[in-house]
């Protein structure tokens, strides 16, 4: 069972011990398009232009500000610019430092991100890319596969959105994060799913374009146009019964 979306692997010149032996089993398991070697921002942006991923995966270093490619770090103010550029439904970080990256670019693109929450042995993020990879090309979903592979041993492999849950859909990433899900309480009372509320409530008030919501503003909106326009017409509509009457009351008069 093939995995079936456009992967694009990313991965610049590294010192990682384990970095060939990941390329080769995410492009035999996901059949993904590679960008190695010398790889400046302006080559990313080109290929994810082109190439149109659903699935972006990072091997490389890196840092609290950013991932490192050819020409420095990268941080989230031009990878989220970039990353829009493609209908992408999840991006694997697999560097270190990296849910700085992640939440500055989820907070404001509905896609899923899958980081490193601290610097991570070379040895455990390639077992984990590999698991994950595998879990994908197995049928299973973004989620599915990311704790599947986070049960491999890497415990700072994180998911954004928080879903830790074993039980997860299968193919989570065709609605929307939060959409007709009950708030969870913790222990203490308070929410657990905090994140995904104040999402959730985002797309209700604001839309979201990808999973063709409205938004309450634009209906509100639209409301208002449709409301006008019947008051224009229903004043038109009075004007004119007014002029007949009048009209008539002439004729009557000069008859």
């Amino acid at each position: 069972m093939a995995f079936g979306k456009r992967v694009l692997f990313v991965q610049p010149d590294t010192d990682l011990t384990y970095a060939r032996k990941e390329a080769e089993n995410v492009i035999n398991l996901l059949e993904a398009n590679v960008l190695q070697g010398s790889v400046h921002v302006q080559d990313l942006m080109d290929r994810v232009r082109i190439f149109q991923p659903h699935l972006i995966v990072f091997s490389a270093h890196g840092t609290e500000d950013g991932i490192l490619l050819s020409d420095g770090i990268v941080g989230a103010e031009l990878l989220k610019p970039i990353i829009s550029m493609s209908d992408v439904e999840c991006v694997y970080l697999n560097t270190c430092d990296s849910i700085g990256t992640a939440t500055k670019i989820h907070n404001e693109l509905p896609v899923f991100f899958i980081f490193n929450v601290a610097e991570v042995p070379d040895q455990s993020a390639f077992v984990s890319m590999s698991a994950f990879a595998y879990h994908l090309n197995n049928g299973v979903g973004y989620q599915r596969a990311w704790f599947l592979a986070k049960s491999a041993g890497n415990s700072e492999l994180l998911f954004l959105p928080d879903m830790t849950e074993p039980n997860m859909p299968k193919e989570p990433q065709e609605k929307p994060i939060g959409i007709n899900e009950k708030p969870k309480l913790n222990g203490n009372g308070r929410l657990e799913n905090l994140h995904d509320e104040v999402v959730q409530l985002g797309y209700l008030v604001y839309g979201n374009e990808r999973w063709k919501l409205p938004g309450l503003i634009n209906t509100v909106t639209n409301l208002q146009r449709d409301v006008s326009f019947i008051k224009t017409a229903v004043w038109l509509l009075v004007l004119l019964v007014f002029l007949m009457l009048i009209g008539g009351v002439l004729i009557w008069l000069q008859g």
